[in-house]
This record gives structure tokens, sequence and C-alpha cells, in this order.
């Protein structure tokens, strides 16, 4: 920070893909030396705007915690050594974290999973948009929908695609809209479309690995290894597939209806 305007580290986004937002409050996590530092940009701020500073109660600091740690066992056993270390140790906020709250009428509410006979939409964080029912050539198009908190808000855009899943017996899962199709990949990857039960069954069945925000959805009958599969991806306003990787554009999550 103490570097001049255009040549700082710029924040676009989150984990999930969710944009940073400047005029938003975040609850962030530095160590003390960054607070009051000249060279931080934080010189504003002192231990009197912190929600957790150190410790809650007393005067010590958690290094020096770990400093008698360490002394105890060498008092215990001699000296320290990697291999008589048997233990791990974290900081952790254990108050109730501030999230924002919302009052009003809820379209879906987020799900940390999907189970068999349930409804959902997918949404896209990284662009907050929902997948919907409108095809356009090989494609979907994305409905834009705000999510706060764990619920999208207002009312369900009437293009959305609800999906009511299926779990298949070689442990898979099938999504089917409401009027009885299924969403398939293209055998060559690229495309998503909804088609009814004459489509190759593997090309309907599809894989969910959790990451970090969310979950890269794989088209299980796109390629025969698993981790090269075609995910979908949001990508050029359009719900798609493309051989996955790690970012907001293949990171979705699960809202239940």
């Amino acid at each position: 920070m103490s570097a001049p305007e255009g040549s700082r580290v710029l924040i676009d986004s989150f984990a999930n893909g969710r944009p940073f937002e400047e005029d938003n409050v975040y609850l962030v996590a530095i160590t003390n030396f960054l607070m009051g530092n000249n060279g931080s940009g934080l010189t504003d701020y002192t231990s009197e705007d912190t929600i957790f500073m150190q410790t809650e109660e007393g005067d010590s600091n958690i290094q020096d915690y770990i400093a008698t740690l360490i002394k105890d066992e060498c008092e215990r056993n001699g000296s320290l050594t990697p291999d008589c270390i048997d233990w791990t140790w974290s900081v952790e906020y254990l108050a109730e974290p501030v999230t924002e709250t919302y009052d009003g009428p809820i379209a879906a509410t987020y799900s940390q999973g999907i189970e068999d006979g349930h409804s959902y939409v997918i949404y896209n964080e990284a662009s907050r948009v929902i997948l919907s029912n409108t095809i356009d050539g090989n494609d979907c198009e994305g409905v834009y929908c705000e999510a706060v908190g764990n619920c999208l808000t207002g009312e369900l855009p009437q293009n959305a695609m609800v999906l009511t899943v299926h779990c298949t017996p070689d442990g898979f899962y099938e999504f089917q809209d409401q009027q009885g199709r299924y969403l398939c990949c293209s055998s060559a990857g690229g495309g998503l479309s909804l088609s009814d039960d004459s489509v190759s069954e593997d090309l309907r069945k599809w894989s969910t690995m959790e990451v970090e925000g969310g979950n890269i959805i794989i088209c299980v009958g796109s390629a025969s290894d698993i981790t090269r599969g075609q995910a979908l991806q949001y990508y050029d306003d359009q719900f798609m597939t493309y051989k996955f990787m790690r970012n907001g554009a293949f990171i979705f999550n699960f809202y239940e209806i």
C-alpha cells in the first residue's frame, strides 16, 4: 500500500469470483505489525478500531503464548525437535460473524449440497447471474439476481432454470427442468443444451467438485478422464462448457427453491 497509485496490487474479486466493491465494508485480518505502521497505509487506524486485537483478555500477545509453549516443551523434553511435535495451532475468531441482513422477499436459499428430488437454481457468484432456460445457439443465457447473505433476493426471474436433481445409481447427478428436459453437454464440449431422454446418458450426467467459494460442475460424458472433463462455465454473458479451471467463471453455487 506504500506504492504509488497505479502500482499497487488491486483486489478485483474474492475466491468465489464475487466482485470486490470499494464502497462496501468488509471484515479483514491483518498482523499487529501492519496496524498503525507508517508504511502500511493504515496509519488512520488504531487498536480501538479492531474487533479483535491480540488476545481478548490480558496483555500477552499470541506470539508470547507460542514462545511459552516452546519453552515448556524444552523444559519437559530437554529440547524441541520437529519429530516431537504432534500438535498444531491456529488463530480462530470465535465471535459471531457480522453478515448482511435482508428483510425482503427471498427467491431461493443457499444450499451447502444437493439432494435427490430437490429443486435448485445454479448461480454464478462472480457475475451474479442464474442459469436461465433461454437458449442462444449452443449456449444458455444468464439472468441477473442479487445475492445477500445466504439467499437470492427478490422474486425469482421468470426465465430462471429451475432444475430438479436426480441421483444416478453410479453416484452422479442429472438435472431436469420443469418441462422434463435434461441439462446436457455436447460430446465435444463447449455446448450446453436442454434435451429429452434420448440423448446419451453420460452427456446428461454431472459431478460436482467442491472448491473454495462453491462448486465446479463437470459433465461426466465429455471426457474419459473426469479430471479433464468439460465443466459448466459462465463466459461472455453465456452459460457453456469448457475444460475447467479454478476461477470465478467455473465456480457455482446451488440455491434451493
